[in-house]
C-alpha cells in the first residue's frame, strides 16, 4: 500500500472520529468553527474526510470537541501526557474546557 494512500485513509479515519465524537455531544460544525478560528464550509469539507487538515488545525478540531490528542511510549518510565501536556503549554495551545 503507497505511503500517501495510509496517511489519506489514517486522515480520513481521524476526520471521521472527530465527526462523531461531536455528533454524540451534541456539537455543531458551526460551533466546531467558531471554537477554532474557521468557517463552516472549511470544517464540513475536513470532516468529510475531502480536506485533510494541518497538524494546528487537526489539534484545534480535536480541542473543538473535546478530545485529547497524546501519545504512548513502549518505555513505562516515560510519563508522555505530562511532558506532551508541558510542551503544548510551552507551545502556547490553551486547551478549551467545554
Amino acid at each position: 500500500m503507497a505511503e500517501g494512500l495510509i496517511y489519506d485513509q489514517t486522515a480520513k479515519a481521524l476526520a471521521t472520529l472527530i465527526k462523531d465524537v461531536a455528533k454524540a455531544k451534541g456539537i455543531t460544525q458551526a460551533q466546531i468553527a467558531e471554537r477554532c478560528g474557521l468557517q463552516q464550509p472549511n470544517v464540513a469539507s475536513m470532516l468529510s474526510g475531502n480536506r485533510i487538515p494541518t497538524l494546528p488545525v487537526f489539534l484545534k478540531l480535536c480541542n473543538a470537541v473535546g478530545l485529547r490528542v497524546f501519545f504512548e511510549s513502549d518505555d513505562a518510565n516515560t510519563d508522555l501526557a505530562h511532558l506532551f501536556n508541558k510542551a503544548m503549554d510551552q507551545a502556547g495551545f490553551i486547551s478549551r474546557e467545554l
